[in-house]
């Protein structure tokens, strides 16, 4: 799967409909050589929904870099007012590819 952002993106992890579990998550870059992203926890966890904010730690090296990002994610065991919900078991892992490009540095399209 590629994912790709802007400068700025956000990573949101919903329930299904009608799911009232809730859960924590997190991301991390899978870092080859220099890091390429920042991402960080936007709301409060564990929650409903989840959503953490994805940034270009720095320029890519030429007009783009890929990355991969590892997405972790698992169910409390409560459901979203607090109360036990033995249903509410869930986890799961998501790998993912992100590109990030500088389009200051492409090359103009000619006609």
């Amino acid at each position: 799967m590629w994912v790709i952002i802007p400068l700025s993106s956000t990573i949101s992890v919903l329930p299904a409909a009608g799911e009232p579990c809730t859960v924590t998550a997190e991301a991390v870059e899978i870092v080859v050589t220099t890091p390429l992203l920042t991402i960080e926890k936007k709301n409060t966890q564990p929650s409903l929904a989840v959503f953490l904010s994805v940034t270009a730690a720095r320029r890519p090296a030429g007009v783009w870099e890929e990355t991969s990002v590892h997405l972790t994610w698992r169910a409390t065991g409560f459901d979203s007012d607090g109360i036990p919900a033995p249903e509410c078991t869930g986890a799961g892992d998501v790998l993912f590819k992100v590109k990030v490009f500088d389009f200051a540095r492409r090359r103009p399209v000619r006609p």
